[in-house]
């Protein structure tokens, strides 16, 4: 036996168990030393690519409703039909890359993406939803009629939450940013009101600094005893440190009843009939006869309040449309349950707020948009279906593009340091939603405006670094490839032939193998009529309550966080706590999670998973104001799902190599695609419904969900706490059965051999 102390291998693995596993980590991507500048270029264009799609991605949904005008349920079929679409040419956009060619395939992917960014960005510009600034004249609000201000005299005055009142002179402004000016430099304020225009730019905002703990109140004069309400910032007691005004600008401002529905106006309607949910009803007749859409409004307020119905009328949250809401409460406070808000007449649909059964039992009906433009809503579809089939053959490129640009030593550190990249673009993405929200304060569809300044970098990059698109290889690679096509040629020329073993003529051996290989209909044939298939299948789908929580940060939780939180939520930043915990995730787990069995980690990651959907499930307690504990659940909910996923994300893929058959892994990857496509469909589609059902928009100036739930007038059953427990269970119920049908479910699967694969 040798000794072993003398061996200078056996000293060299002993020193190397004991490194640093996170020195390790970085000292393996020294070896990427031996590739080309075309790998340093994909990365760059990868990086840039992420910061600009997940932008996108993980506010979409809220771009959609709040820029391009999409109802919740509209911007969730958007959703689903663009990442269906996604999915479906993933299956095919490996052959177009195949025979396009690497740098042909990224031109035509990033450029694909760049015309229909530039296609949303100018879309967005056809018909821009109305919004302030400080230019904005003052003569265009109150529907066009302008506030008069008294010359000389007091137009409203401010008490601030220490007691310190003062009053404001609007004398002699134009614009809106005349009257911040005046608020903010008002004799007597010195800094305590600080006026802005809110967030969604269609209201005004005041922010109390002066620390105290008693009420904004915000009152008119007896010289100007108007200004306050048409400003819509009158207020006789607001216990917070911010007053939110309501709406004075929208998309219905000057619009004319019969410019609605795109010219079509009432329809000959007329009449408009609603009963509120104790059974007071009122009709209004000779609608027609009016002009302004919002006179309609000032009309139905005027005649609920003549009728005792107890309703509120104003516009929807988008400012475009109507919106009809019960009032009636409980002896708790809470909103009346029982009966039904029913609007009926000829004029109900033209208007569009015939409501239906879900609108008459939530005793809510926010209408759709009377100024809808249908030409922009249809190329709003036509360029997010566009843009699918390019974000599809980018997610190829790139996997090909890895394997070109590296060498069979450097390929596995080349795929790690491009995983590595994709998660600090998606970082990065995440964090500029709030750079451009909240600190520059554009409106979000500005992530598309971003996506065309990173897709003009990306195909400057292409032009710079993508040249020589041929298999990198070692010169060890070479001279053995070289000299295994020699060793063939000298058994072709020795006459050394193979015999089929069925006919026993003379065969090629490569193509003997050709046509005995079974094609992809037969292959899938095969693999649909064995029971290991099927169990794999069924395993997928239990899952697929998992896997769907990364669908639920995009479509669920930015709408949740800014009708919870409020419109200063740091959406972005808590959308990229998810990558920026995978990174570190990627440096620290990984490397000890490999020791452990497959299918263990796999169904114990998912079960973490799954319990961190009910994080976010959990009511407010123990004192702590409402904004303070949503981001506190947020945060915990984001670390464990992130721990969970590090563990289950990657052993999903080998338990797919374990439990195929030798020769078949990549199509029973391709067919575990198919459940979680139509699971994609599902929760996209039905998104819109969760949020209108358990965590509805309020207009601007109206409390919030948020502030509704701290104050109580939010039943735990009509929270958004119950869509997370909803959704939390169909997770882990899936995952219980998996941990329970261990022995069927590993039965036939051979991870020693994965891990020898892998």
């Amino acid at each position: 036996m040798a000794d072993s102390s003398s061996d200078p291998n056996i000293d060299s693995a002993s020193e190397e168990s004991h490194e640093n596993f996170i020195i390790k980590y970085f000292k393996d991507f020294k070896i990427l030393k031996e590739t080309k500048k075309e790998y340093w270029g994909l990365q760059l264009i990868n990086m840039l690519d992420c910061l600009a799609y997940f932008a996108m991605f993980n506010i979409i949904v809220v771009t959609l409703s709040r820029d391009f005008g999409f109802t919740d349920v509209g911007a969730g079929f958007v959703f689903a039909v663009f990442s269906s679409v996604t999915t479906i040419f993933l299956f095919i956009s490996g052959v177009i890359t195949d025979w396009l060619g690497i740098k042909r395939a990224l031109y035509l992917a990033i450029l694909g993406l760049l015309a229909t960014r530039i296609g949303m960005v100018v879309v967005q510009y056809m018909d821009e939803p109305v919004r302030m600034n400080n230019e904005t004249l003052v003569s265009v609000l109150d529907n066009g009629n302008g506030i008069n201000f008294t010359e000389g005299q007091p137009d409203i005055s401010i008490t601030a939450r220490n007691g310190t009142a003062f009053d404001v002179d609007f004398s002699g402004s134009q614009t809106i940013g005349d009257l911040l000016t005046c608020i903010n430099e008002a004799s007597g304020n010195n800094g305590l009101i600080e006026a802005s225009i809110a967030r969604g730019w269609t209201s005004l905002r005041l922010d109390d600094k002066s620390g105290g703990e008693g009420k904004i109140i915000v009152q008119s004069t007896e010289a100007s005893p108007h200004v306050a309400g048409k400003l819509k910032l009158d207020s006789e007691g607001e216990e917070s440190d911010v007053l939110s005004g309501k709406r004075i600008i929208s998309d219905v401002n000057g619009v004319k009843l019969s410019e609605i529905n795109n010219g079509l106006g009432l329809e000959g309607g007329s009449t408009l009939s609603i009963t509120d949910r104790v059974g007071n009803s009122m009709t209004v007749s000779g609608i027609d006869q009016l002009t302004w859409v919002t006179e309609l409004v000032d009309l139905l307020r005027i005649e609920a309040e003549a009728h005792n119905v107890n309703i509120g009328i104003d516009l929807n949250s988008p400012g475009n449309g109507l919106r009809i809401s019960d009032k009636n409460t409980n002896d708790d406070g809470t909103a009346l349950k029982e009966g039904d808000l029913i609007i009926t007449g000829n004029a109900a649909e033209p208007l569009r707020i015939l409501a239906d059964e879900s609108d008459k039992a939530g005793g809510n009906v926010s209408g759709n948009s009377l100024v809808e433009n249908w030409l922009r809503n249809q190329l709003v579809w036509v360029l997010m279906i566009a843009m699918a089939p390019f974000m599809a053959m980018l997610i190829t490129v790139f996997q090909a593009a890895n394997r070109r640009f590296t060498t069979k030593r450097s390929r596995g550190a080349g795929f790690n340091l491009w995983y590595l990249f994709m998660n600090v673009g998606a970082a990065g993405g995440g964090f500029l939603i709030d750079i451009i929200y909240l600190r520059l304060g554009l409106p979000h569809f500005h992530v598309f405006t971003f996506g065309v300044v990173t897709g003009v970098l990306c195909v400057i990059a292409i032009l710079l670094f993508i040249r020589n698109t041929d298999q990198l290889r070692t010169p060890e690679e070479i001279a053995e490839e070289e000299a295994k096509a020699e060793a063939e040629e000298g058994e072709e020329s020795d006459g050394i032939t193979e015999l089929d073993p069925e006919t026993g003529q003379p065969v090629n051996e490569k193509e003997g193998k050709k046509e005995k290989g079974m094609g992809p209909v037969a292959i899938t044939m095969a693999v649909l009529s064995e029971p290991i298939f099927w169990r794999f299948t069924v395993l997928i789908s239990l899952l697929l309550g998992v896997r769907a929580v990364f669908l639920y940060l995009s479509l669920l939780f930015p709408k949740f966080w800014l009708r919870v939180i409020g419109e200063d939520a740091k959406v972005g930043t808590m959308q990229a706590f998810n990558p920026v915990l995978v990174i570190i995730g990627l440096i620290l787990v990984i490397p000890i999670l490999q020791k452990f069995n497959v299918y263990k980690m796999l169904v114990f990651g998912a079960l973490i998973t799954s319990i961190s959907m009910f994080i976010p499930a959990i009511p407010q307690m123990g004192g702590i104001d409402i904004v303070t504990w949503t981001y506190i659940t947020t945060g915990v909910f984001l670390l464990i799902l992130t721990v969970g996923e590090l563990i289950w994300s990657p052993r999903l893929s080998e338990y797919t190599a374990a439990i195929a058959p030798e020769g078949q892994e990549g199509t029973y990857l391709g067919l575990s695609m198919v459940p979680y496509f139509l699971a994609k469909l599902v929760v996209s589609a039905f998104s819109g419904y969760m949020l209108m059902r358990w965590c509805p928009e309020y207009p601007p100036g109206e409390k919030n969900l948020g502030q509704r739930i701290e104050e109580g007038l939010v039943p735990f059953w009509d929270s958004p706490y119950v869509m997370w427990i909803i959704l939390g269970t169909v997770a882990i119920v899936g995952t219980i059965i998996a941990i329970l049908g261990k022995g069927w479910f590993t039965k036939g699967a051979h991870f020693d051999a994965a891990e020898k694969k892998e």
